[in-house]
């Protein structure tokens, strides 16, 4: 038997540890790795081609790129990244609500309260159940 549980944590949270992470990264060196990146391009390759630009298709590096390159202020790239990944969080929740028979549970998988209720579901699961995989060659 499988069973799937999903977390939904409350919109303004998420939105709270998308800038926290984002304020991380950067403080960790983030705009001096896209600034490498952006010296190391092969100069053979033309702007605008898979070699050339395929570091900058993830979320942020473009956004920082265009900060170098004088487009964007570092404040502008930051509320960038984070309305980009805000973006991607809402598709990757869309995704996942589709998906059928899950759980789901408010909160953040690091909350304690949303932890303990995770674990007693699945502790009444199992003891209703038996089991909580869908292994029988035990016997």
């Amino acid at each position: 038997r499988i069973l799937k549980i999903g977390l939904a944590p409350p919109r303004e949270g998420l939105y709270q540890r998308i800038a926290q992470r984002t304020a991380t990264m950067l403080a960790a060196g983030w705009l001096e790795e896209v600034r490498a990146l952006a010296a190391r391009s092969d100069p053979g390759q033309p702007e605008g081609t898979a070699l050339a630009e395929k570091p900058f298709q993830f979320i942020g590096y473009s956004e920082l790129r265009a900060h170098l390159q004088g487009e964007l202020s570092l404040e502008g790239a930051v509320a960038a990244i984070e309305q980009a990944t805000r973006r991607y969080a809402k598709r990757q929740i869309t995704w996942f609500r589709r998906e059928q028979n899950v759980e789901w549970f408010a909160g953040f998988g690091d909350d304690p309260e949303t932890a303990n209720a995770v674990l007693a579901y699945l502790i009444t699961q199992f003891l209703e159940g038996g089991s909580l995989t869908s292994d029988d060659s035990s016997g």
